[in-house]
Order: C-alpha cells, then sequence, then structure tokens
C-alpha cells in the first residue's frame, strides 16, 4: 500500500510557513533592524511531511531572539561583530572610529540593555508568529479536506485489487 499524501493540506502548511517568513523579512527591513543583511538572508522555512505528522519551521541565524527586541542589561556582546555593526550601519567613518563606537556601544549594553530593549522593542520573529496564528484554523481545514480524498483514493485501490 502507498503512501496518503496530504496535497492540499501540505500547499497550505508551506504557503502559511512562507508568509510568516515574508513578514519577518519586512519588519526586518521597515524597522531597519538588519543592518548587514545577514539575518535576512539566513531566513528560511522547512516543511516535513511524516506519516502521522507534519511540521513547518522558520530558521534564522542565532541571534534572531534579539531581533527588534534587543538585548537586557548584564548581556555580553563580541566588540568584533559591533565593529562590523557600526560600520554597516554606515556610522563609522573608518576602522578606528568603529571600534570607539562598539567599545561606547558594548558598554552601554552591559550597564543599561541596547537601546531596542530599553524603548520596549517587541522581537520581529515573535511579531510575525503571533500576527500569522488566526490562519492557523485555515491550514487544519485544508488538512482535513484532503482525508476524504486520500481514504477515497486508498479504498479504491484496495478494492480494484482484490
Amino acid at each position: 500500500m502507498s503512501e496518503i499524501r496530504f496535497i492540499s493540506g501540505e500547499a497550505a502548511l508551506r504557503n502559511f510557513i512562507e508568509q510568516v517568513r515574508e513578514d519577518v523579512d519586512r519588519q526586518l527591513d521597515e524597522r531597519k533592524v538588519n543592518a548587514s543583511g545577514a539575518l535576512k538572508r539566513s531566513n528560511r522555512t522547512e516543511v516535513v511531511m511524516g506519516m502521522g505528522s507534519s511540521s513547518a519551521t522558520l530558521y534564522a541565524l542565532d541571534y534572531w531572539h534579539t531581533a527588534g527586541s534587543g538585548s537586557p542589561p548584564g548581556t555580553g556582546t563580541s566588540a568584533m561583530a559591533l565593529v562590523q555593526w557600526a560600520k554597516d550601519k554606515g556610522l563609522a567613518s573608518n576602522d578606528r572610529h568603529a571600534a570607539r563606537i562598539a567599545l561606547l556601544v558594548q558598554r552601554k549594553i552591559l550597564r543599561e540593555g541596547s537601546r531596542q530593549w530599553r524603548d520596549g522593542g517587541e522581537n520581529i520573529y515573535t511579531t510575525a508568529i503571533e500576527r500569522a496564528q488566526p490562519g492557523v484554523g485555515a491550514v487544519l481545514s485544508a488538512f482535513l479536506s484532503d482525508i476524504p480524498k486520500a481514504l477515497v483514493s486508498q479504498f479504491g485501490r484496495a478494492f480494484k485489487a482484490a
């Protein structure tokens, strides 16, 4: 007996997770959170269909959890990463200036948290996921609509062979 394939449910799930990714990408641009573009370029989705389950995952670089919400006080940040950030943002005219900015920002984050944290910023990824939640019902409905088609197909094959 062949595996039952869920076509419209799978398509609905792929569409759902892609819409979440597109919302994240849009927010990264609108809120100017992505200085180098690396975080946005790292966003990718994957849908895995199994015999009894389906899953959709949005992958991103490990610092996604601070995108838009910032870093709380006491967070250690890499000086080299902040030097690159200052360059990417166009804040520094040379390496020495970028290093000075990085040192000041590093100290400020350690003492008071990042600016986004102090301003009460919301995480871009969490916000996109929360906005997408009303669409979960439609994805589930698409999977449910697949079941009668799949069952009819499988029963038809089973009884034709007999």
